[in-house]
């Protein structure tokens, strides 16, 4: 057998080569067909003939990358300092309540959190930035609720801020001085209860004793030797009623209501009518309010009445469900009662008035007044000024409004005077209204102290700087203007002490300004102050936006672009308050967003 030629084998290959330049030229023209294909059915212009699809794909990808970076505009990721920082999810809008005559522009769900993550932030629809000379602008958004201070500039912001309400402000002004303290007495904390009419306050304690004080004069002191000698359930319930002149003590011994009636009169306390009579259940809250001389007690989910003269009681149909609540309040000539239920999901309180001797509910056209996930109780305080109600729904997270019994047609949300941190677990308040303000203190049921102040739009929270080492304490209206009284107990003395409200400190201006908020070094083109929730006087608030760490600050208006003249890197914001003429009213703010729009890397 003879070998092959070497030609034969160069023939061989020099065919099968050719083979395979004819496969690969009929693959390369049958995927360019499909490609155009493709293109034409997703409307994709074509350019001239003489354009290669290397040239035609490369518009495809430019396209995309466009639409990408589009969307990507749309979401940015925020990442705040602060301990609580703010994340806006997605989700059902609802509204952002403002205080006063604050400006807030989107609505948005709101969630306090620890940081974990990356959140997403969905931005309102704002002037888009013009594309510069250095290409395509990303942009970035920050959002300050004032609850920390990891954005916060120490070194040159001068403003007040309450951490408990998160509010920027002027400095509340006071002055607290301690006027009386007790010898030691015989009670423990938790079983008293106090009262003031604005001619006396009153102090009623578990073991019978009656404490009277009348313009800062030595207290005056009472002993029921009846009930000292008795085991009192409860703590004592205490009202005054104005029709009567006469201040009602409600005490529970073995289950039977022992009432008392008693006035200050020429420096003693004088006892004019009392009785026992009727078995209730001591093991539920009991509340008291009197209105025209007759009073109204709600023991649990039962009512009874009984007149201040005759003092005969007697139980009142109310038809609620088995797993209702009820408390109850009054204005200076009706009821009011507080319902809360429980459905499958949440609680859900109701606010009744008690007119022409039969319930009735307010506010019919809603599904309910309060709603909640969490449990709690109703409180009342009422402005006789204006006939306005603050109630507020008293849980681990707070809900408040304010109405009027003669036009309910206007509500007033004051939630946000009441939050978590506010509550501080299941604030029980004591609530009244006195020179312009609305003062919420602590009641004898409460677990901790409580004094705030809400005053032109602000809520100004003295617990952590009054309070403090306090087991019990009360809060009382004062007996001239501007004057209230502070009650604290320890185990064995009561303190009294005289607040003076001076309304807010005044200066020149103060300042709250950020450090830097991009976390880059990019250019910083353009800014915006996209939203914010504050109070103010005409022209009594200033914001302003940089970009070169404060060099120079360019004054910002709500939801017009900053085009900025300088080079920087550094964006920064703040805003200033100038001084309102009335010294009890101060601009303030409590939620700000701003926008940033750097060069792309």
């Amino acid at each position: 057998m003879g070998k092959k030629s070497p030609k034969k084998n160069l023939d061989i290959q020099f065919y099968i080569s050719r083979i395979l330049i004819i496969l690969i030229i009929f693959f390369a023209i049958f995927f360019k067909t499909e490609i155009i294909n493709w293109i034409i059915e997703k409307k994709i212009p074509i350019k001239e003939n003489n354009e290669t699809l290397e040239n035609q794909n490369k518009n495809i990808k430019n396209q995309n990358i466009e639409i990408e970076s589009q969307e990507k505009k749309k979401k940015i990721n925020l990442i705040l300092k602060s301990p609580y920082p703010m994340a806006i999810k997605d989700g059902p809008l609802r509204k952002v309540e403002p205080r006063g005559n604050s400006v807030v522009k989107t609505p948005v769900n709101i969630e306090i959190q620890k940081p974990e993550k990356p959140k997403i932030l969905e931005m309102p629809k704002i002037s888009q930035p013009e594309i510069s000379k250095y290409g395509n602008l990303s942009r970035g958004s920050f959002t300050d609720l004032f609850s920390g201070t990891g954005w916060k500039n120490s070194q040159t912001s001068t403003v007040y801020q309450d951490f408990k309400t998160t509010t920027i402000s002027f400095s509340p002004a006071y002055q607290w001085e301690e006027i009386y303290k007790s010898a030691p007495l015989n009670f423990t904390k938790e079983n008293q209860i106090i009262k003031s009419n604005r001619k006396e306050a009153v102090c009623v304690i578990k073991q019978g004793e009656i404490i009277a004080f009348q313009n800062e004069k030595q207290p005056l002191f009472y002993t029921i030797e009846e009930i000292k000698k008795a085991k009192v359930d409860n703590v004592p319930l205490l009202d005054y009623d104005k029709y009567s002149k006469k201040w009602i003590a409600v005490f529970v011994v073995d289950k039977k209501l022992f009432v008392y009636s008693f006035t200050v009169e020429k420096g003693e306390i004088i006892l004019a009518h009392s009785f026992a009579n009727s078995f209730i259940d001591s093991e539920v809250d009991l509340n008291l309010a009197c209105v025209k001389g007759k009073c109204l007690i709600t023991n649990g989910k039962k009512l009874w009445k009984f007149d201040t003269q005759t003092l005969k009681i007697s139980l009142i149909e109310f038809k609620i469900s088995q797993s209702s609540l009820l408390s109850i309040g009054k204005t200076d000539d009706l009821w009011l009662l507080g319902v809360v239920e429980k459905d499958e999901k949440k609680y859900k309180g109701n606010i009744y008035q008690f007119t022409n001797n039969h319930w009735q509910i307010i506010f019919r056209n809603q599904n309910s007044f309060f709603s909640s996930e969490y449990f709690g109780n109703i409180f009342f305080g009422y402005n006789p000024n204006k006939q306005e109600i603050l109630a507020v729904y008293g849980a681990y997270e707070g809900q408040a409004y304010q109405f009027s019994i003669n036009n309910q047609s206007f509500i007033q949300n004051f939630s946000q005077f009441f939050p978590i941190r506010v509550m501080d677990g299941e604030m029980k308040p004591e609530i009244f209204y006195q020179d312009g303000a609305w003062w919420i203190g602590s009641s004898s049921k409460s677990s901790s102290p409580k004094f705030l102040r809400l005053l032109s739009g602000i809520g100004n929270d003295f617990t952590p700087v009054l309070l403090e080492n306090v087991l019990s304490f009360q809060l009382v209206p004062g007996f001239k203007e501007h004057q209230i009284y502070g009650i604290a107990f320890d185990n064995a003395f009561f303190y009294i002490y005289r607040f003076t409200d001076l309304g807010f400190q005044k200066k020149d201006k103060v300042i709250w300004e950020s450090l830097k908020i991009n976390s880059k070094n990019n250019k910083i083109m353009q800014g915006s102050l996209v939203e914010k929730e504050d109070g103010e006087e005409e022209g009594k608030i200033q914001y302003f936006l940089t970009n070169n760490g404060g060099k120079n600050w360019t004054k910002a208006e709500l939801g017009k672009m900053i085009k900025f003249k300088t080079i920087g890197s550094d964006f920064r914001w703040k805003v200033e308050f100038l001084p309102s003429i009335d010294s009890f009213s101060s601009p303030w703010a409590t939620r700000v967003m701003v926008d940033y729009y750097q060069v792309r890397d």
